[in-house]
């Protein structure tokens, strides 16, 4: 099934957050499955989902899901940040 990525109908957003934040047996299987499912590459998949996840209807319906997935971005952020030496630690 493909569709509009990432989709405009809100209960469909909800739906592809659901899918990324479910479990994998296998490193890359989401990927394939989003490709598979959307039509899209496993980076433009991601892109997606962090712009899904600050959507209010979006972090209402699945507060827990979202929380995990924004905590996960920003520590990827700060790792990045840290490996160029512009990250500068304010505590």
């Amino acid at each position: 099934m493909t569709t509009a990525w990432p989709p405009d109908d809100p209960e469909e957003q909800v739906a592809a957050v659901r899918f990324a934040t479910s479990w994998w047996r296998y490193p890359g299987s989401l990927e394939q499955a989003a490709r598979e499912r959307y039509g899209v590459t496993g980076a433009r998949f991601w892109q997606g989902i962090n712009s899904l996840i600050t959507e209010r209807h979006v972090m209402a319906a699945l507060p827990n899901e979202c929380n995990r997935l924004l905590r996960l971005r920003d520590r990827r952020r700060v790792a990045r940040a840290r490996r160029r030496g512009g990250y500068r630690d304010c505590g």
